[in-house]
Order: C-alpha cells, then structure tokens, then sequence
C-alpha cells in the first residue's frame, strides 16, 4: 500500500513539475518558448501535454509558419481543435482558412493528416474538394489528349480541375492571404497523398466528392464541430448568449451548481487549459479566492469552468481569439465581474479580514462562476437602462444636445454605458480611458454621475436657456448656467440669454473673487456671497428652494466653483481672453 502511494506521489510530483514547465512556455516569449519545446528531452510528449485551448494560443504567439514543428508533434484531436476554431466564419466554411491549415498541417505530417481526414473527417474533406475541383472520369477507351490541357490527373482515370478561386477579403488578423497557386499546390498534394496510401479509397472519396449535396454535409459538418467545441464550453451561439442575461441575488440563490463540462476527463489535469487563469493577478475578489480554491473543491475542474466561461463570452460577442493578448481582454472581462458578483455578495474587504480569500472561494463553491458573472452584469446593465432612459427621456435630448453637453467626466461616464458592453470611464488607467466594471465602487461612482446629471437636467428644463443663443460656442451644462449667472451679475436681468461680452465679464470676474492681490504664487478665492449669489440666481430660475438645490446639489456645484478656483484664480483682468476662457461662454 506504502509502495503504491510512493508511486502516485511521484506521478504527481512529475505532473506537477510538467504542468509549470507548460506555464514557462506559455508566459515566454514566442521565439524562447519555441526553443524549448524543441530542446526538451522528450519534446513529443511535452506538446501533446499541452491542453488542445493552450496549444492554440501557443501556436499562433510563435506564428503558425514558425510552429510547423510543434504541429508535427501535436495530436490529432489538437489539429483537430485548430481547425474547428480556425475554419468557420459563423455557420459557413471559410475555404481559404481550411486552404491555409491543410497547407501548414501538410508541411507537418502529411500521411498523419490524410489519414486522420479520411477516417475522422471524411465529410469535411469531401465537401472541401466539392468546393475546389471539377472532376472528369476518363473512360476506358478514351485518348487522354481528349480531356482539356487544365485538367491533371494523379492516377490517369479521374481528371482534376482546380476551380477559380474567389477573391475573398481576409478576415481580421489574417495576414497570409491564399493566392491560386497556393491552393492548387494544396489540391494536389492532398489527392496525391491519399492515393499513396490506399488507391480503392482514393478512387472512393473521388466517386463521392462528386455527388456531394454541399447544403446538408455542410450543416452536419458544422453541428459535429459544435459538440465537439461544447467540450470545452463553446455553446452554440443562442446559448452562450445566456452569460449576458442578467440575474439578481435573490435568483442565483435557487440555482444548482454543476462544474462538470461534458467530454472532459477531471482526472486527466494535464488536460487542464493554463492560459486562461494566468492571466489574472491584483487583489480582487476573485484573484484573491483563487488561492484558496484548492482547499475546497477540485482544481482541475475550477480550472475547466473558468476557460469555459471565457469561451462561452468569446462565443457570445462572436469574436475570434487568437493570441493571448486578445484573450486577456476576455480573461479580464470575466474575472472582473466574478468579482463584481462576489462583492454583491460579500461586501468590500475589510483590513483586518484574514479570511477573506477563504470566504470568497466558499462563494464560488456556492455558486457557478457563469452566475456569478452574470450576477456582476446584472448590477452594470440596470446603470446601462438608466443612461439609456436619461439620453432618450430628458431635457437635453428633447434639445437635441450632444452628449459632449454633459462635459467631459459625465461624457466619459455616458458613453461608457452606452456602447453595446457596458464599461468603466476611468482617465486614469493605463493605455485606455476606459476598462471592464471591477468593483462595488465602480457602480457606486457610476450611479452618483448618473444620477447628478438627472439632476442637471430637471434643473435645466425648469430654468429653460435658449440654447439657440449660444450658436457657434461649445456649451456644457455647467457653462450654460454660468454664463447665464454672469449677465445677473453684470445687471442684466433674471433672463437675458446667450454670451456675455467680455467687458460684462471682467465686471463680474471681478466681483468673483475675495478681495486681495491675486498671483500665481498666491491665487484667488472665490466669495462665499458669489457661491451664494449663484444658488440664489439657480433658485429664481428654476423655481426651487435654495436649500433644495443645495442639498442635491451641493457637492457638484462647489466642485465648479474649486475648477473656476483652480483654471482662473491666478488670471489677472488684463490677461483675460475669451478663446481660453471653457467655463463661460464670452465674446469680445
């Protein structure tokens, strides 16, 4: 019994230690990761370790020229998953992608692929060459200088006709287009091959290529390669559409938790994929309960219901993912809003919480990662509704202002719920200026805004300003109410429209202000009886108490009034000019 465990010890020990060097190459770089796996003692086996997902991604980061090898040492079933993700575009066979992967899957091992075509894939080969060839059965008789000069013959009974290739666009990110010459190259090296290895069957597969009625293969072909994709979590399209529909607390708490994937083997991990969770590092929610999963269920299959997740989002959006970039976007599209459901659920840490990672992962033993997902989607797509009902069922859209009218924060914050995906308007991340929801925060930050500018506008269709007047200037909510504050100050009346003149300006700049001299060094404050001034102005206008739009709106307007402090507290009334003046509208 000691021996035996001592042997199961080492087999995992040797698993293990596999399954980091499979984690090294796939965080190298393409040209040391390829170096490896042809340097390895054994390099066969450590390639067909990979997981069919891992081995994908490794391939495209070398570059599928440069992969060759590592394709001659794959398995079957991982060509098999390249060509499923590769040669579909929707429903329909994409012939120059199928061209480009015969033409690389034969430079690797071209007996190997005929072979597995004939007897795993036969449909799908005899509808390819339906697709691409004309075919004349010389007669027994018949003087072979009967048949046209474009037809070859490999076998001198059926005569081949590459057909005319279309000229098709790529599809993004195909870069190696598929030229004539390229797939009569391919057309003859596959019928050569196949009669190389059997001469019945390659007159067989000639007979029925023929006859092939390409509707009806073409949808069997494409229903086998979805089971086969279901695997590993690409739902048909209607299904994986599910992740995207929203569900509430009270909701997931009825549902049952299931974590097995049809087709997968939980006690193969080396079939595991890797890319996947590798990419997720920080301290959210959820990367902080990946520590502690092992404690609590299998790893292996938290591993699968994570990659299929992402798969199902990949499917979802209709996107193609090749290299591990773009499926760091998709990576952290799902872990932050896992995350986001977590904290729906859990609240935010708190300093002192030593078991919180431990807490979190309890939740995703609780709960599948999909509900959890859609649980943090849900919370994002309610602040979708609400900016869809602001821009459709409010003052400024009945003005037919653009979203820019709102500024640039409240803009940023729009149009990031408005796009068909929600995300986050965050200036200060890096390399965007928008990222994925990640937090409570996040929503609450959204909300605020959005209800801010609800705000705004019930104040601006009480106080009605002819927007009309302010013609050839960029307004923005707040300058509109400045500008009309500015002519008050300046004697005009309670309703005088429009920009002011920049000598009514100066007149109003410079009662703005606390007395004293103003300088760089030393700038200006802007009165309390201005701020005053102005909720009093805000209150005539509109029709509400002064304490009413204090109280909702408060915050934001002393925001104003610190940015009017900060772009012009050190601006002397001789320096003023209205082409640098954003907060009022003003013309000389």
């Amino acid at each position: 019994m000691t021996e035996h465990s001592g042997i199961d010890q080492r087999s995992l020990d040797k698993a293990a230690a596999l399954v980091q060097k499979r984690k090294d190459i796939l965080s190298a770089s393409p040209e040391k990761a390829l170096e490896t796996l042809i340097s390895s003692d054994l390099p066969a086996s450590l390639v067909q370790s990979f997981s069919e997902q891992d081995l994908y991604f490794l391939c495209h980061t070398i570059g599928i020229a440069d992969a060759i090898p590592v394709l001659a040492m794959a398995t079957s079933e991982q060509w098999g998953y390249m060509l499923d993700m590769e040669v579909w575009s929707r429903d329909l066979l994409n012939m120059d992608s199928v061209t480009r992967w015969f033409r690389a899957l034969l430079l690797a091992d071209g007996r190997r692929l005929v072979r597995w075509l004939l007897v795993e894939r036969l449909e799908f080969i005899e509808l390819y060459l339906f697709r691409n060839i004309d075919v004349i059965v010389r007669e027994e008789n018949q003087d072979p200088s009967e048949i046209p000069d474009e037809y070859f013959t490999v076998d001198d009974y059926f005569y081949v006709r590459v057909k005319e290739k279309p000229e098709i666009l790529p599809e993004r990110g195909d870069d190696d287009m598929i030229t004539q010459e390229d797939l009569d190259l391919v057309i003859r090296e596959l019928l050569e091959k196949i009669l190389e290895l059997d001469h019945g069957l390659y007159q067989n597969v000639m007979l029925e290529s023929m006859g092939v009625v390409p509707a009806e293969v073409e949808e069997d072909v494409f229903r086998l390669r979805n089971v086969r994709l279901a695997e590993h979590g690409f739902l048909p399209f209607d299904e994986s559409a599910e992740v995207f529909s929203p569900v509430t607390l009270d909701n997931i708490k009825s549902m049952s938790v299931s974590r097995k994937i049809q087709g997968v083997d939980v006690n193969d991990p080396l079939k595991f994929p890797l890319v996947h969770l590798s990419g997720i590092h920080g301290t959210s929610h959820f990367s902080q309960a990946i520590a502690h999963v092992d404690g609590l269920f299998d790893r292996g299959e938290f591993e699968m219901e994570f990659a299929a997740l992402c798969n199902q989002i990949i499917t979802a959006e209709q996107n193609m993912i090749r290299e591990k970039e773009t499926l760091a976007k998709i990576v952290n599209k799902a872990s932050s809003y896992v995350s986001l459901g977590l904290e729906i659920i859990q609240g935010p840490k708190k300093e002192d919480d030593n078991n919180f990672g431990f807490l979190c992962a309890s939740l995703i033993k609780q709960y599948s990662l999909k509900n959890l997902f859609r649980l943090g989607y849900g919370r994002i797509l309610e602040l979708k509704h609400m900016a869809e009902r602001l821009s459709r069922d409010s003052w400024f859209s009945r003005e037919k202002l653009p979203l820019s009218f709102w500024g640039e924060n409240y803009l940023g914050i729009l149009g990031g719920l408005l796009v068909k995906r929600p995300v986050f308007y965050d200036p200060g991340a890096s390399g965007s200026l928008y990222r994925e929801f990640e937090k409570r925060d996040d929503l609450e930050r959204t909300e605020n805004i959005l209800s801010d500018i609800r705000i705004f506008d019930d104040l601006l269709s009480l106080v009605m300003p002819r927007i009309d007047r302010f013609k050839g200037f960029f307004i923005t909510y707040d300058n509109v109410l400045l500008t009309l504050w500015a002519h008050r100050q300046a004697g005009h009346g309670e309703h005088n429209e429009g920009p002011v003149s920049l000598t009514d300006f100066i007149f109003f700049f410079n009662r703005l202000w606390v007395s004293g001299e103003r300088s760089v060094t030393r700038p200006g404050v802007i009165c309390e009886t201005a701020k005053t001034d102005f909720l009093q102005f805000l209150s005539t206008r509109s029709g509400l108490k002064d304490v009413e739009i204090s109280q909702r709106l408060g915050r934001v307007l002393e925001k104003i009034f610190n940015d009017i402090e900060k772009e012009y507290g050190a601006v002397r009334e001789k320096d003023l000019d209205p082409r640098y003046i954003t907060h009022f509208c003003v013309t000389k």
